[in-house]
């Protein structure tokens, strides 16, 4: 359906004042799969959803009129609502909130099969769609929870019409079978459960499914909480979330690196130079972190990869190269232990003329 304000008669849409032909809409350039009266594109009565192709009931309906000043809070009788702060809209607005029930399970797209549906679907349609706001709203939904699996992750999703995919709202909080999560616009918002185990928001300390350190939502490296629900390098992070609730997670330090030695073999001009360099942290650094050595600028050797030759520590073998910055990245392939060293040499040619002493510096990424 269009991006636009529910009509009073609340299956209807504003579009723009231009009307449209046949079975078009929203300044003509939108396909009606309901009924066009004028410019405004209405789905038939139990109908609902993307094309108009799901069956449902519109349980309940309420409209509010909001002051920018002092903003306002709503809720519908199933506890569904809305929560608007003052001076979240730059204007004065009539704000309509329609809850359905699907008949039928919601739609997805083929590639967003991994979403579990609920099981009794609901639709929280929020107008006037598209509206934004200079702080966040927060809306409320309920939802039927999956019984035989209590670790599934509950999400409010809203209903991008643009790619036709829902897409997770990622400050959702369940509570029971009521969710909440803070919006910077209005559209259409139904429940999905993701699956369950590492990764799913939820810390569990169940030995059957996975003693968890954390659980951040996700199951990505190098933000805290490993892809296998570890704090990574503790030292470093720190992760904070009691069992059964996702875990937050920030950086207590920054890692401190000492450069050692760097040295050189050969000074004479347009002659190949190997340079070696010996460095270590005052913290431990995870396995996969990317470390970048800056300062030799002036070189010959152009952007490329380097091969690089290990003397102490573990590291890939080849590495990128970046001439205008004369830096190289090398990437860890084990842990690196405090104030171990990691000791590694390269390749490259020398200018026509000799240049003047390199500053030397380094910083990590991942960590």
């Amino acid at each position: 359906m269009a991006n636009g304000t529910f009509r009073t008669d609340i299956t209807q849409f504003d579009a723009r004042e231009n009307p449209c032909n046949d079975n078009s809409y929203d300044n003509c350039s939108r396909t009606c799969y309901g009924v066009v009266t004028g410019d405004i594109c209405s789905c038939q009565v139990g109908v609902y959803g993307d094309n108009c192709t799901q069956t449902g009931k519109l349980l309940e309906t309420g409209r509010h009129y909001v002051e920018s000043a002092s903003g306002k809070s709503f809720t519908l009788s199933s506890g569904a609502g809305v929560s608007i702060p003052a001076g979240a809209v730059a204007y004065d607005i009539d704000v309509i909130v329609l809850e359905y029930q699907l008949s039928e399970q919601v739609v997805l797209h083929p590639d967003q099969s991994h979403l579990i549906r609920v099981s009794t679907p609901r639709i929280l349609k929020i107008a006037p769609v598209g509206q934004t706001f200079t702080s966040s709203v927060t809306i409320i939904t309920k939802f039927s929870p999956v019984p035989e699996d209590l670790l599934l992750r509950y999400v409010i999703h809203w209903y991008n019409e643009t790619v036709n995919r829902w897409q997770e709202v990622s400050t959702s909080r369940v509570d029971s079978v009521t969710l909440s999560a803070t919006v910077s616009h209005f559209s259409s918002y139904a429940v999905f459960a993701l699956p369950g185990g590492c990764g799913n928001g939820i810390r569990t300390n169940d030995t059957d499914v996975g003693l968890e350190a954390c659980d951040d939502g996700n199951i990505l490296n190098y933000d805290g909480c490993s892809a296998s629900c570890q704090i990574e390098v503790p030292a470093i992070w720190e992760c904070v979330g009691e069992v059964s609730d996702k875990s937050n997670c920030s950086k207590k330090i920054d890692p401190q690196w000492t450069i050692t030695s760097v040295t050189q073999s050969d000074k004479l001009p347009e002659q190949t130079n190997k340079l070696s360099v010996r460095f270590s942290s005052n913290v431990d650094i995870a396995n996969g972190s990317a470390i970048t050595i800056s300062g030799f600028t002036g070189l010959d050797t152009t952007d490329s990869t380097l091969a690089v030759s290990v003397s102490s520590g573990s590291l890939e073998n080849a590495a990128p190269w970046n001439q205008s910055t004369g830096s190289i990245i090398v990437t860890l392939v084990a842990p690196l232990a405090a104030e171990e060293s990691i000791a590694f040499s390269f390749s490259v040619t020398n200018p026509e003329s000799r240049s003047g002493v390199a500053t030397v510096t380094l910083q990590s990424e991942h960590c």
